[in-house]
């Protein structure tokens, strides 16, 4: 069984990467530009929710600042990953478009994410082929973002591709070397195609780069699979 796709976290610096600003209110501020500061107080009290794992009350506050500026790309943004962490797909696939339809202007990084994003909301929901274009657009944004390398392995595997799905974990592992969940997946590639050996460098190098990020349970399933090899 592949390890699952990899969602890059809420952007707690992207005010500005993803199409917010901050500026102060004064009595001369136009009134679209208090509207925009006190949106961002809402992000800010939903990033402070969301880590404390509250991910309703940060969907209330990010939906308040969506009230406030209703084409604030960063508030449904959060609110979209926010959704999937309930399981909320579709409401997440609908808040990742949002905010890519609002924000032309996304600086690459920025909206890679999103659109890495967006394809695991669409493969949970059962969209191979729609997870896929939006990884191939996430990479063709950013073609060095080793998650969508990663995620769209995941989404070659699932449909057979193994070809597809290791050139895509290769690239992962380029780009990405402290990746755990690739050279496991690869690894189980691997061994699918009775490379015994390459199988088991994989998944020790899975489970060294688990050990070393304190993920015991992963260290552990990753050692299991080399005992079973020998």
């Amino acid at each position: 069984m592949m390890r699952h796709q990899l969602y890059s976290s809420l952007l707690l610096s992207a005010a500005v990467a993803l199409g917010g600003f901050s500026i102060p209110a004064t009595a001369q501020t136009p009134p679209i530009v208090i509207a925009q500061a006190t949106a961002e107080d809402s992000i800010t009290a939903g990033l402070e929710k969301y880590a404390r794992q509250d991910y309703k009350g940060a969907i209330a506050d990010f939906t308040q600042a969506i009230k406030l500026n209703p084409n604030y790309s960063l508030a449904y943004y959060n609110r979209g990953t926010c959704r999937r962490k309930l399981g909320d797909n579709k409401g997440a696939v609908e808040d990742f478009t949002k905010a890519i339809q609002i924000n032309q202007n996304w600086g690459d990084k920025g909206a890679a994410v999103a659109y890495n994003n967006r394809g695991n909301a669409r493969s949970d929901m059962g969209d191979v082929k729609g997870s896929l274009t939006d990884y191939d657009q996430a990479i063709r944004i950013n073609p060095k973002y080793g998650l969508a390398y990663y995620n769209r392995g995941n989404a070659y595997s699932v449909s057979g591709n193994r070809k597809k799905a290791m050139e895509d974990y290769n690239l992962a592992i380029q780009y990405r070397p402290d990746l755990p969940e690739a050279y496991f997946n690869r690894a189980i590639l691997k061994e699918r195609a009775r490379d015994r050996k390459g199988a088991v460098a994989d998944y020790q190098k899975s489970a060294d780069i688990y050990q070393e990020q304190g993920r015991m349970q992963d260290y552990q399933d990753a050692m299991q699979r080399i005992r079973e090899l020998r």
